[in-house]
């Protein structure tokens, strides 16, 4: 079940056309309803109980209605209760607990359940609608308001052919975009669509009602370090035994990292002919395969290698269609090249996204440590590189981070960015709404708990889940996710952090949880993340295709003469690829959304 759609008039033919949109979400199934008040569809990518799962589903006196994207985990047992107190089932689908649990608990049910979901509920007696978004934002789910009109998708592009829809870009969403390289929190890069927050559910009865069901709360146990460890590790493995819950083939995307050889070594224990799936670059720097190939062999996998070459990059314009909004993530790429032959051998995939933002894997949080501790150092030293000129950009940005210590929010964001106030000077050609996004919430008393928080719930949905989601389902293929199963997220914010980090190592509670399930050669390898040979397609033409975008676009945004200096400065380091790709992306998005439609 894998894209919904909805307004509220009626008109069946706008429907189906909308519908037909987001066919590439569930190409198995439509279901349509429609009556006076609401216009509701769902697009079917069949999974489980594929003969009866049919939609939209009601409960017995037919006075409630769900369209449903995703999966709830915890279903039976929910179902099971249900029963007990006297609900009939019509299916085994894991959808028709939906609107049986909102009849016995009202819209609060949603904390019930466990799962990755975009869920609308119609209450045809009350003559609400109700749409909700899993805890952290593994599915996508938009709203457009205007006047007494009121949609929602899966995707943004579905909502652009609504008649007299104006494509108005959010200028402040933009300018938050050169700053994070997605557009963070409700707003979307459309002045008139929002996105439901993940943990959020909306109502509507003609005006719109927002409330949170869920947050994250960060405190500190008394466990052992090795105590929190057989935590983690038991519940990781309970995650990934729901998320083998299928009717269909699965698989597994296998980058030879930790985090999907863990889920791989997990799923080898619950599961016969796991299959796996590799990309493999023919820049060796990138390349993983040969430690993929190492996991593959150690648990038997049915192992596939996808090649991905400078021919990729002429996937761009797909990338940014399926994305609906720039996002300047270089991944991508390979990601969606990656789910299009995945999707020839299974049709729902465990991937390993979540890892590094629950237990502290990026290099960024080693480095604010350590910042922090040079803040211990008596000041007349610590002034010391402030006097210091240089055209070094890494150095530069290094010290605009220590002056900034004691706004730690300021600080993190100076590391954080790769477009600051000073280079948006230059960016952009016409004054905008630079209006920046508020970050204050995620800052408390523990910068580093601050960090971890503002990377759950704004930098995973709003970048990593949100390219997991578009390049799969742009393929008809489902992800999975168990390291964001909501138990082990809210386990996680207990462990202290001082047993995720030191000054050296990295992601100490979860390597030691998973230390003896993974090969050895695997547990010990430096983590390299998920990169891509962008040089070289820079130096294959993607300079050129940059440059031919902005002269088709005409966008009145940036400016012509900066981009070129960026251009020419890529090879110098990665801080100035960053650049280039935002810029690339966002042009590339331009294009397509306002260009050519």
């Amino acid at each position: 079940m894998c894209g919904v759609i909805g307004f509220n008039w009626d008109d069946k033919t706008l429907l189906k056309k909308l519908s037909n949109i987001i066919e590439h979400r569930g190409p198995d199934d439509v279901a349509l309803y429609t009556d006076r008040h609401y216009s509701l569809g769902m697009r079917r990518l069949a999974i489980l109980d594929l003969k009866k799962g049919l939609y939209p589903i009601y409960n017995e006196s037919e006075t409630i209605l769900t369209v449903f994207n995703g999966e709830l985990y915890n279903y039976k047992k929910i179902r099971a209760e249900l029963i007990k107190l006297g609900h009939k089932f019509k299916t085994d689908c894991d959808a028709e607990i939906i609107p049986h649990a909102y009849e016995e608990y009202g819209p609060l049910f949603v904390n019930k359940i466990n799962g990755m979901f975009a869920i609308c509920l119609y209450d045809l007696v009350k003559k609400k609608l109700f749409l909700f978004r899993d805890r952290l934002g593994i599915k996508p789910l938009y709203y457009y308001s205007e006047g007494k009109r009121f949609a929602f998708c899966s995707e943004i592009k579905a909502l652009l052919v609504i008649p007299k829809f104006q494509k108005e870009i959010n200028e402040s969403a933009l300018n938050n975009y050169f700053t994070f390289r997605y557009v963070p929190g409700e707003d979307s890069i459309f002045s008139k669509i929002k996105k439901v927050l993940p943990g959020h559910y909306l109502e509507f009865d003609g005006k719109i009602k927002i409330k949170k069901y869920w947050d994250l709360h960060f405190s500190k146990n008394n466990n052992s370090l090795e105590k929190n460890a057989i935590y983690v590790k038991n519940l990781l493995e309970h995650s990934v035994k729901r998320r083998l819950m299928s009717d269909v083939p699965l698989g597994a995307y296998l980058s030879g990292g930790l985090d999907s050889s863990a889920i791989v070594a997990l799923m080898s224990k619950h599961s016969n002919n796991v299959n796996t799936f590799n990309v493999s670059f023919s820049d060796s720097e990138f390349d993983e395969s040969k430690y993929a190939q190492i996991v593959a062999d150690e648990f038997n996998t049915n192992h596939e290698v996808i090649d991905v070459d400078v021919n990729a990059i002429d996937t761009l314009p797909k990338v940014a269609y399926h994305l609906d909004e720039p996002l300047a993530d270089a991944a991508t790429i390979p990601t969606y090249l990656m789910s299009q032959q995945t999707k020839k051998k299974v049709t729902v995939v465990l991937s390993g996204e979540g890892s590094d933002e629950l237990f502290a894997g990026y290099e960024r949080y080693r480095h604010m440590n350590a910042a922090f501790k040079f803040k211990q150092i008596p000041k007349f030293i610590r002034n010391i590189p402030s006097k210091i000129k240089s055209d070094n950009i890494v150095f530069n940005r290094g010290k605009e981070v220590l002056s900034k210590l004691d706004k730690p929010k300021d600080a993190f964001l100076s590391y954080f960015t790769f477009f600051n106030d000073k280079d948006k000077k230059l960016l952009y050609s016409k004054n905008i709404n630079k209006k920046n996004y508020d970050l204050n919430e995620y800052f408390g008393k523990s910068i580093f708990n601050s960090m971890l928080k503002l990377d759950v719930k704004e930098r995973l949905p709003g970048n990593m889940l949100l390219k997991n989601d578009k390049m799969t389902m742009a393929a008809s293929l489902e992800a999975r996710v168990p390291f964001l199963d909501h138990e082990l997220v809210e386990f996680s914010s207990k462990i202290p952090f001082n047993q995720k980090i030191t000054l050296f190592k990295d992601k100490l509670v979860y390597r030691e949880s998973i230390k003896k399930i993974v090969p050895k050669i695997i547990y010990k390898r430096k983590k390299t993340g998920f990169t891509v040979p962008t040089s070289a397609w820079v130096k294959e033409g993607l300079k050129d295709h940059l440059f031919d975008l902005v002269e088709q676009n005409k966008e009145p945004y940036l400016n012509k003469n900066y981009i070129k200096k960026i251009s020419d400065k890529v090879h110098k380091h990665f801080y100035y690829k960053r650049q280039f790709w935002s810029i690339l992306m966002y042009e590339q998005w331009y294009n397509e959304f306002m260009v050519k439609r």
